[in-house]
């Protein structure tokens, strides 16, 4: 760390202390401008300057809002740097990380100057390291361009000084805790709380610690009277439970006498009676043989009345209850028919592009969403149970479900009771889980099961890991095999099955320390996702009772959603069903007074600042319009400058208008709707200039042929962005990703598709060998990037030179 005394970066006033080269390997490339010296201490300690972003490894930059900032990073996937970087590395005799150095301007101390004073050696080394890892910076006492003054102490010639320094209150002068306590918070806390003034004198200080020692012992004094008081009710209580316990044991032992008692009497008058009935029948048969009766019916029918009766049969257990969807059934094309949909918790999670097309799902099927809570509402659709909302909705007895339930429902078209654990929103919201200190990982769970117990994990707040290390503190099993079962066993970490982590999800506590429990130990479930509903009581009772679809109803859905599900003899019609929704008057229904006009507009954004993008955002919901879900399948690009990323690269190539963000403000403006793009098509001059391409007519070349038609292109791994950022803009422009490295220049299978290969200095010459030997041509991957902003290829410029030529 650099020494307090001297709190500047200035490279001159510090003796260069490296004696070997630590940048070697860096390949630095500088936006905008930066001093010489910093240049030539780069050099001379083994880095290299790069003329093109391709092959930088570092950026250098002290400007935040320099227009390639962004393309650095998002494109080429460079890490960019201020030139204080390469000074403090210097003086450090190492490289330093490079986190401390971005050269952004919203970080927590960023246009800090402070001058450190009146604390310890070691004090100013940490806030020297705090401030400057935040993007402030410290500079010597005096220096014109100081906000801040960082004072721990109130008396003495450094407290003097201080004050001088501080002048009319243009410079802040507070405490060391004012630095400490704005990391901890995350955000630069007001000044005037950690005013220097505002520290106590060694009297204040004595005074306020014999005023915390009185309180001290006052508070031990009330919790020893609290103690005492609790002890003696405990006491009182504990004798009074023991006193009630032995009267109980009194009053069984007293009742159990008089039962036995009771029974000891009627045997011997049942004896006694037999007996007597007995000699009777004897005296009988004597008398007349002909007509006697054996001993057994005699005593049946001379005394019925004294004969024991049968014990009572146990009563029969419950029948579990049913539960019922729709009433009577409906058909799959309307299986949420009558169902009313309040969506809580997922307008926060999801995109609204996506949002809308789940209200158009619904409505397709026969249902309906709203956006306020109200009676009519049949279906809370939430991820947990958090909000107010959805407890008031449980309170009045709603059907709670999640979006898997309702996902589940018309993939198979039919409305169905949860059952599964996904169904059943959780208490909890993931990051205030049970298990937010458990590292887990799952073994023998595959394909659409794997993704479900993964998605389980994440919201019990647990920690997912695809592998399995010592790390881990628990594995979720489906059975008892495997690799990580048998390694689990053998360093003692915790195997259960799925039940363990429904029962977390579902609320329950006691699965975090009962995992060798038998009910966590059997692993021969036929469906270990299924939940007993009779443990989900709350959310099955609205279940008891079906949706009932009157006939008037039923005929009004099929008129209003042009279904016509059954002909007049009951049987079902061959007719497919349109899921448009219709108004009365016949037309169709409008999700938004413009929608007519947006039917054909799906939007990306890119390029523009957080707060642009928010208006744009806002003006493309009014407007009826939508979010791409991908670039390839945008119809307009809106962006106020030309930048390198894989949006508008990708864009370019398949977005029939290029436009500024004030075609959308011209369009809200508008009583149509929708105006023209001619006049409102993105024009950049300098960035134009800058890689030799007009926005214009690159989109009037990618309207006819294609840039890449009939070219496939294998991207080695070595090339950054990645082969999966690059396969978007390759296929937009109409080429195609080759999944194999390619051994001749035209495709094995394809013979149409010619064969290049995107690679970099590092893989060149290593893997490529006989590709090059066959001919197969190599480049670098700025023939893309150049490729599709000026719709021209240039492959002599960008290719690799061949050996073998």
């Amino acid at each position: 760390m650099a020494a307090a005394t001297e709190l500047t970066d200035d490279i001159s006033s510090h003796t260069d202390t490296v004696t070997e080269p630590i940048f070697t390997g860096v390949k630095f490339y500088i936006l905008g401008s930066i001093s010489s010296d910093i240049d030539e201490l780069l050099r001379r300690h083994g880095a290299s300057e790069e003329s093109y972003l391709t092959f930088a490894t570092h950026g250098i930059c002290d400007d935040p809002n320099h227009e390639q900032l962004s393309e650095l990073r998002e494109v080429h996937d460079v890490p960019v740097v201020t030139s204080r970087w390469a000074t403090l590395s210097a003086r450090a005799c190492r490289r330093l990380p490079l986190a401390a150095f971005r050269p952004d301007s919203d970080q927590l101390f960023s246009g800090v100057a402070a001058h450190l004073a009146g604390t310890t050696s070691t004090d100013r080394d940490k806030l020297w390291a705090m401030i400057t890892y935040f993007g402030g910076s410290c500079v010597p006492p005096g220096s014109p361009g100081a906000t801040h003054v960082v004072c721990g102490v109130k008396r003495g010639a450094e407290y003097q000084r201080c004050v001088a320094l501080r002048g009319d209150g243009a410079v802040a002068m507070v405490t060391p805790d004012w630095v400490e306590d704005s990391v901890e918070s995350g955000q630069k806390l007001p000044e005037c709380d950690y005013d220097v003034d505002l520290l106590l004198d060694e009297v204040d200080m004595k005074a306020e610690q014999e005023a915390e020692v009185e309180i001290e012992l006052e508070k031990i004094e009330k919790k020893l009277r609290e103690e005492k008081v609790k002890e003696e009710l405990e006491t009182g209580l504990r004798e009074e439970e023991e006193r009630k316990i032995r009267e109980e044991k009194e009053e069984r032992e007293r009742q159990r006498q008089i039962a036995v008692s009771e029974k000891d009497a009627d045997d011997r008058r049942i004896a006694e009676a037999l007996e007597a009935m007995k000699n009777k029948v004897v005296k009988k048969k004597k008398l007349n043989r002909s007509t006697a009766k054996s001993p057994k019916s005699a005593v049946d029918t001379a005394c019925p009345s004294i004969l024991p009766k049968s014990a009572p049969q146990p009563p029969a257990p419950p029948s579990p209850p049913v539960y019922l969807a729709h009433q009577p059934p409906v058909p799959p094309e309307g299986c949420l028919m009558a169902c009313v949909f309040l969506l809580v918790d997922y307008p926060c999670l999801i995109e609204p592009s996506q949002l809308e097309s789940w209200c158009r799902t619904v409505r397709a099927h026969c249902g309906e969403t709203v956006s306020v809570y109200s009676a009519r509402v049949t279906h809370v659709v939430c991820a947990n149970q958090t909000s107010p909302v959805v407890r008031q909705a449980l309170a009045d007895g709603k059907r709670l479900v999640t979006a898997h339930w309702l996902n589940d429902c018309l993939s198979c078209r039919l409305m169905t009771p949860p059952s599964h654990a996904l169904h059943f929103p959780p208490p909890f919201s993931p990051e205030h889980g049970p298990c937010r200190n458990h590292i887990i990982a799952i073994c023998g769970f595959q394909g659409q099961d794997r993704e479900r117990v993964k998605l389980m994990v994440m919201q019990v707040g647990a920690l997912y890991t695809g592998y399995f290390s010592k790390q881990n503190t628990v594995l979720i099993s489906l059975n008892k095999e495997g690799l990580k079962y048998s390694k689990a066993i053998e360093w003692r970490v915790p195997v259960v099955n799925l039940q363990w982590l429904c029962d977390l999800l579902h609320g329950r506590v006691e699965p975090l320390s009962q995992h060798s429990h038998q009910r966590y130990q059997t692993y021969t479930h036929p469906d270990p996702f299924l939940v007993d509903t009779r443990m989900m009581g709350a959310f099955m009772g609205p279940w008891t009772n079906p949706i009932r679809v009157s006939r008037s109803e039923y005929d009004r859905y099929c008129a209003a959603y042009d279904l016509r599900l059954f002909n007049n003899n009951g049987e079902e019609s061959t007719r497919p069903p349109c899921k448009r929704l219709k108004s009365n008057n016949g037309g169709s229904a409008r999700a938004s007074p413009r929608s007519g006009v947006a039917s054909d507009v799906r939007i990306v954004i890119t390029g523009v600042d957080e707060a642009t993008s928010g208006r744009v955002k806002h003006a493309i919901s009014r407007l009826g319009f939508a979010l791409a879900a991908r670039a390839a399948d945008a119809t307009h690009l809106v962006a106020d400058r030309v930048v390198r990323t894989v949006k508008f690269m990708t864009c370019i190539s398949s977005c029939r208008f290029v436009v500024t963000p004030s075609w959308l403000e011209a369009c809200e403006a508008a009583q149509s709707g929708r105006v023209p793009e001619e006049r409102f098509l993105l024009r950049d001059p300098a960035a134009e200039a800058q890689y030799g391409c007009t926005v214009e007519e690159a989109s009037g070349r990618a309207s006819g042929k294609r840039l890449l038609d009939g070219m496939g292109f294998y991207v080695t791994a070595g090339v950054r962005p990645s082969a999966v950022y690059i396969r978007g803009i390759v296929e937009a422009a109409g080429g195609v990703m080759l999944d194999a490295l390619p051994v001749a220049p035209r495709s094995a299978t394809k013979r149409s598709i010619i064969c290049a290969i995107i690679s970099c200095d590092a893989d060149y010459g290593k893997l490529l060998g006989e590709s090059i030997r066959r001919g197969v041509g190599v480049y670098y991957p700025e023939l893309i990037y150049t490729g599709v902003l000026t719709q021209m290829l240039h492959l002599e410029q960008f290719a690799f030179p061949n050996p073998f030529s």
